[in-house]
């Protein structure tokens, strides 16, 4: 069988959240080969979305850019060259607000 993810309706209409903090998260979680990552911020302004060693090192930049308040943005992630392992998935806003997310690789 085929699987497929479909999106859910969020409230305050196509792409619109209603966010009170910044949101991130991925799935599947933990994951082998792929996954999809959200985010989305409260205000808008400039955001960086990064993946990051456990030892703090920068591995992969996947966002750099200006975004829109209250809008949730989807990241497609391949793991082809990354080692079992977990690592941090790192939101940074240009007002200062940084929200981390655990990534789990198990392939």
């Amino acid at each position: 069988e085929d699987w497929f993810w479909v999106a859910c309706e969020r409230p305050g209409g196509r792409g619109k959240a209603d966010l009170t903090t910044n949101s991130l998260e991925a799935f599947p979680n933990p994951f082998a080969d792929a996954t999809t990552i959200e985010f989305g911020t409260v205000e808008a302004g400039s955001a960086k979305l990064s993946i990051y060693s456990l030892d703090g090192k920068e591995l992969i930049n996947l966002f750099d850019g200006e975004t829109d308040a209250k809008t949730v943005y989807t990241v497609p992630f391949q793991t082809d060259y990354m080692a079992n392992g977990i690592y941090l998935l790192r939101l940074e806003t240009s007002n200062g607000v940084v929200t981390n997310y655990k990534l789990v690789v198990a392939k």
